[in-house]
């Protein structure tokens, strides 16, 4: 049997730790700045107004809350420490999150299942970028 292959990074197809931490990143700053800081997202608010506990003006404050948590997770990721914890930490507010409105506001989302599949697959990107700062470091 042939001993497995290593390819050096220099010569791998994949984007560096850098860009797929700046993917990452600028995903949650769209999400959290721009959608929830800055525009304050009718959609968003009126899944967090379905809440129970929620509505009115503590969805707005909610809505603003989440932005600063995501903004932070953004800076989190790009700085590149702890990156399983930050990955863990993604999936886990991710799976929160939608855990939450599909139960509560399923009937404020379009497309539920879209979604989902949707942040499965940015989920797949937030522990590529893990893995390779993961790698990075042992090499």
């Amino acid at each position: 049997m042939q001993p497995p292959v290593t390819i050096p990074r220099r010569h791998r197809a994949l984007p560096s730790p850098g860009v797929l931490r700046g993917l990452t990143a600028l995903v949650w700053l769209y999400q959290g700045v721009w959608l929830k800081l800055l525009l304050a997202s009718k959609d968003q608010v009126a899944v967090v107004a379905a809440v129970p506990g929620f509505s009115g003006p503590a969805a707005g404050a909610a809505i603003a809350a989440i932005g600063v948590i995501e903004a932070a997770v953004a800076l989190w990721v790009l700085s590149g420490l702890r990156p399983v914890a930050a990955a863990l930490f993604q999936t886990a507010l991710l799976l929160g999150m939608n855990a939450a409105g599909i139960i509560f506001a399923q009937h404020e989302i379009h497309d539920p299942a879209g979604m989902a599949i949707g942040n499965l697959a940015f989920l797949g990107l937030a522990w590529c970028a893990a893995a390779s700062r993961v790698e990075e470091a042992d090499s």
